[in-house]
């Protein structure tokens, strides 16, 4: 028998957010409202270099984009991942495309999430 599959886009396309919407939930999380002026002075200039590098090339923006987590720690991005998932994810997801995706599996479809995000989040 033939197998199928429903492959479904993340970001944007599931969920009304992006990997950039991640690392800032992580990178804040457990920063002093005080310390988060100084993070976003560091980070909002890079922006326009991220939006041209993804219109330039997805790989490029990916490769300049994490460095982004160069100095956090594993386990507080992992540990991070499942507060991010329920405080911020779950909140954000489309309605409509998670009946899309239960549709394909109740049709016996193998659902693929493709994501460039980072493999715990």
């Amino acid at each position: 028998m033939k197998q199928t599959a429903a492959f479904f886009d993340v970001d944007g396309t599931l969920v009304d957010s992006n990997v950039v919407h991640y690392y800032r939930f992580l990178a804040l999380r457990h920063t002093p409202v005080a310390t988060r002026i100084g993070w976003y002075c560091r980070f909002l200039p890079r922006v326009p270099l991220f939006l041209l590098y993804d219109k330039i090339d997805r790989g490029l923006f990916n490769r300049y984009f994490y460095r982004s987590y160069a100095g956090m720690q594993a386990d507080r991005a992992r540990e991070g991942a499942e507060a991010l998932f329920s405080e911020y994810l779950r909140p954000r997801l489309f309605p409509d495309a998670l009946e899309a995706l239960r549709v394909h599996q109740r049709a016996g479809q193998r659902t693929v999430l493709v994501t460039g995000s980072l493999d715990f989040i």
